[in-house]
């Protein structure tokens, strides 16, 4: 199994898999499955215990179509000589996953992503360059943030209030004025919007650290709106 970052590859992958090989007529494998990171079973970092699991599933004789294998997983460093492709599968796309992502707050999912990015520092990177070198036109310039307004503190990404505010433009202008292709709605699904009191409707992101919660979203009317609130209580931050 070659790894391309994929953060959601997930058990019902791994019956298709298996599908695909009974399709191919085989049924047993003499030897065990390899993993070339990044491979990442369900956002899972560890290439090793990625294998492991993929082959507990393959194997498992409760699955529609399990296939009999000699080993117990292991992982390669680099694709032998002689290799010869017998599936392939692409990821969801971008936005698609980010919908997931944000639907179900998923942290293996997140630092999967965040890797294939390049990492906390990258991002910080990337973020000032946005939202202070090449700033949103429609932004009134007195709000527009400092790099010092988007930093890292630990492996915690602090954005202020007016960070915040920008990012929301440039989301807009990449989903078109529909953010709701990538964030949750309020009163639709299950989504940590569910925890919070919002209009239905709502559409938003929601994000919190041990001692501080964010909100940034728009409300039915269309009203933008950005909530950064800090105290040690965050059930009580919640309720207000």
């Amino acid at each position: 199994m070659v790894g391309g970052g994929d953060p959601y590859f997930r058990e019902a992958n791994v019956v298709e898999l298996a599908r695909h090989l009974h399709g191919l007529g085989i049924r047993q494998i003499d030897g065990e499955v390899k993993v070339v990171p990044p491979f990442r079973f369900l956002g899972q970092p560890d290439a090793l215990a990625s294998a492991r699991r993929l082959t507990e599933l393959l194997r498992d004789p409760q699955q529609p179509y399990p296939v009999a294998l000699g080993g117990s997983g292991s992982t390669l460093e680099e694709l032998p000589a002689e290799l010869h492709c017998r599936v392939s599968y692409t990821s969801p796309p971008l936005g698609s996953l980010l919908q997931i992502l944000n639907s179900n707050i998923d942290w293996a999912m997140a630092a999967a992503l965040l890797a294939e990015l390049g990492g906390p520092k990258a991002l910080v990177e990337y973020l000032r360059r946005r939202l202070v070198t090449e700033p949103a036109a429609q932004l009134d310039p007195a709000l527009l943030p400092s790099e010092a307004e988007i930093r890292l503190e630990g492996q915690e990404l602090h954005l202020s209030p007016r960070a915040l505010a920008h990012l929301w433009q440039h989301l807009l202008a990449a989903t078109d004025e529909n953010p709701a292709r990538i964030l949750p709605v309020a009163g639709l699904g299950h989504s940590p919007l569910q925890l919070r009191t919002l209009p239905p409707g709502t559409v938003a992101q929601v994000g919190s650290a041990p001692n501080r919660l964010m909100m940034l979203g728009q409300l039915p009317n269309g009203t933008y709106f950005v909530l950064l609130n800090h105290g040690p209580d965050l059930g009580s931050l919640r309720q207000h």
